[in-house]
């Protein structure tokens, strides 16, 4: 059983400032000309890809707009699994499943800046929608969901109690509710984020491994792993099982597109990604072929484009989802790439002075005579 993590971003431009002329008494001066915000001159940034690689205890980072490693990888704890990126794109918060903790690293800095630790077995992340919390499950220790205050970087509250083998968390639009995997459970949990408890169990397959929720919250997505071949449709207004989608055997992650017509799975037993038509429910085509052993997936903000890591064969493959094709040559990155998320550029601070404006100039008015 793999696990990692999606992640959803969003990206920002600043808008440039206009500099002023002002004409004095006597004469001309430069009152002053302001310096463009951050990715408004000079081709602005994009997203970038955190990717865990599970044997080497660090993070791979992908810039998506060459498609190549940045630097050095992150280290981070043993047996890194899990990632999810804050919506802001300042944090990326990993599960080191070795080593019973979580990074937090700063994705300006591209370092570490908190472990969290005492959070045994620590499997999939997920970020509430305004940021404010993390939840980490624990898939072998004591069905229970951690929660994260990401202002102080610790554990609030008491661990919430799931059903058996807790994996991934996904949240509905608005955040007051959490649908939990629970693979050795053969259900999903409902947790109301207000109290954090659980308000309810759905029967589903055996092994449930992941979950995705639509954009207008209205239906979530589970894929199954092991001998599971389907992925469960449950209804969230009811909190039931509305339909059982076959797709291929022994799957993973999951992903959604911005605008809910479809959905991505990754099949890790055939080494491809199917397409799901979400207002049929059925699979799109055949499979797309990718790397060995395909588990976490996640989508570029805008929807264009898929990167999915290749657990057995140290990658990362990207899917143009216009022509659900791949693109390139696999990524290397490092060994047994899991969980993977995309975070925005992370926000800059104020501009300062540029050394290379003018100077300003006053010239006082002389009188004579």
């Amino acid at each position: 059983m793999r696990q990692g993590r999606i992640g959803t971003t969003i990206v920002a431009l600043g808008m440039a400032a206009v500099g002023v002329i002002g004409i004095g008494v006597v004469g001309i001066g430069v009152v002053g000309i302001a310096q463009p915000l951050h990715g408004q001159v000079g081709g602005g940034c994009a997203p970038s890809v955190f990717v865990a690689n599970g044997d080497d205890g660090n993070l791979s980072v992908i810039d998506t707009a060459t498609d190549t490693v940045e630097g050095a990888p992150i280290t981070v704890g043993g047996g890194p699994i899990g990632v999810a990126a804050t919506p802001d794109g300042a944090r990326v918060y990993v599960t080191n499943n070795g080593a019973s903790s979580v990074s937090v690293v700063d994705t300006a800095t591209r370092s570490v800046v908190a472990t969290i630790p005492d959070l045994a077995s620590a499997q999939g992340v997920a970020i509430t929608p305004d940021g404010s919390r993390a939840y980490v499950t624990h898939f072998f220790f004591g069905s229970t969901v951690s929660v994260i205050d990401t202002a102080t970087n610790a554990v609030t509250g008491s661990p919430i109690t799931v059903g058996s083998g807790p994996t991934a968390v996904a949240f509905t639009p608005d955040g007051t509710r959490a649908y939990v995997t629970n693979n050795a459970g053969a259900s999903v949990s409902v947790v109301d984020t207000t109290t954090n408890t659980e308000v309810d169990s759905i029967v589903v397959d055996a092994n449930p491994v992941s979950v995705a929720i639509t954009p207008d919250g209205s239906r979530a997505y589970v894929p199954h792993d092991n001998a599971g071949n389907t992925v469960t449709v449950i209804d969230t207004a009811t909190n039931t099982v509305v339909d059982s989608i076959a797709v291929g055997t022994n799957l993973g992650e999951i992903a959604i597109t911005p605008d809910g017509g479809r959905a991505y799975v990754t099949i890790f037993g055939d080494d491809s990604v199917a397409v799901i038509d979400l207002a049929t429910n059925t699979v799109l085509g055949a499979p797309i072929t990718v790397g060995s052993s395909p588990g976490g997936i996640s989508l570029t903000p805008d929807g264009t484009r898929a990167y999915l890591t290749n657990e057995n064969g140290g990658s990362v493959s990207v899917i143009d989802t216009t022509t659900d094709t791949v693109v390139g040559e696999p990524i290397t990155v490092g060994s047994s790439p899991g969980g993977l998320a995309i975070a925005p550029c992370p926000p800059s601070p104020p501009p300062g002075p540029d050394p290379t404006a003018p100077t300003a100039v006053v010239l006082e008015p002389r009188f004579t005579g």
